[in-house]
């Protein structure tokens, strides 16, 4: 009973009213990189196959727009589809602007600050994987990692990223170099981010929005609030700074209720932003601004986040 009336209730008072969907990297299959990495990527034939399925059913609106929407909600509009990309990858400017300049659809870049200035450890999904890749066991923060098949690769790479994860914010880059100080780290390095002078070319196409994805792709759910503060005023005044733009919109890492905190809704309110943007649920008429769901959009259908 009680979920027939929250559906009900769904329905007729609290509709769904489109879709935000989460992108990281646009470009062709590497075979020469594993699926924990690749996966993150979807193929240029692949997302126009997404748009042309969705075009006759759904407008595909700005952040801009859907800030009026949610605010100005009319029913008998159309569902609609936003798209957003994390992080600020390189690919997102060869790769994603001509794609969308070609179909005429807004989209927004979420940067983080550290990986656009190339802040080490800003890339190390892509220097673990290349040190697995090259190894077939690795002995890190005194455990033995198996990486003998492509199997245990995948499986080592995604126990040293929680390892990784699970590590004081504070002083990740010291720990980084530490307990991987028997690799040659420099040898992985990718140059795979934006710098500021391309992101300021995204900025300048129309029908792209800059937001904030924080300084250091933190996880706030193991940050206390001041900090947590501090990291979305920070990062908001360096891209402000940088591509003389207000920044009005901010997604936060590693977005999923188990990794984020209640405070980042007052946090992002408080440093100025007019919405915030998490993953995993449902986007309704009735919504938090600052915790709106995003879905992962991903061809290979196994990301995570």
């Amino acid at each position: 009973m009680k979920k027939l009336l929250l559906d009900i209730y769904h329905k007729t008072l609290n509709p769904e009213i489109g879709q935000v969907v989460m992108l990281h990297r646009i470009g062709k299959h590497d075979p020469d990189r594993s699926d924990s990495v690749e996966e993150l990527k979807v193929s240029i034939d692949w997302l126009q196959q997404y748009v042309d399925e969705h075009r006759d059913s759904h407008d595909f609106i700005s952040l801009d727009d859907l800030h009026k929407r949610l605010h100005t909600f009319n029913c008998r509009k159309r569902p609609f589809i936003c798209f957003t990309i994390d992080d600020g990858y390189r690919d997102n400017l060869i790769e994603g602007l001509p794609f969308f300049e070609k179909n005429n659809i807004p989209f927004a870049v979420f940067v983080t600050t550290n990986f656009i200035e190339k802040q080490y450890p800003f890339n190390w999904p892509f220097i673990i994987e290349r040190m697995i890749k090259d190894n077939t066991s690795m002995h890190v923060a005194g455990k033995c990692y198996d990486c003998s098949s492509e199997t245990a690769k995948n499986q080592t790479f995604w126990d040293l990223r929680t390892m990784i994860l699970s590590w004081d914010q504070v002083g990740l880059e010291e720990r980084f170099i530490r307990e991987f100080d028997s690799y040659n780290k420099e040898k992985y390095w990718e140059d795979i981010t934006m710098n500021w002078d391309e992101v300021c070319q995204l900025s300048n196409s129309p029908l792209c929005t800059i937001g904030s994805h924080c300084v250091t792709h933190c996880k706030t759910k193991y940050m206390a609030d001041r900090d947590i503060l501090q990291e979305f005023k920070q990062s908001k005044t360096i891209i402000e700074e940088n591509i003389s733009k207000d920044i009005k919109y901010i997604s936060y890492p590693f977005g999923t209720q188990s990794d984020i905190c209640p405070e980042v809704a007052i946090a992002a309110k408080t440093a100025g932003y007019q919405l915030g943007f998490s993953v995993n649920g449902t986007l309704r008429q009735r919504v938090n601004r600052y915790l709106i769901p995003r879905i992962s959009l991903n061809e290979r259908k196994s990301i995570r986040i």
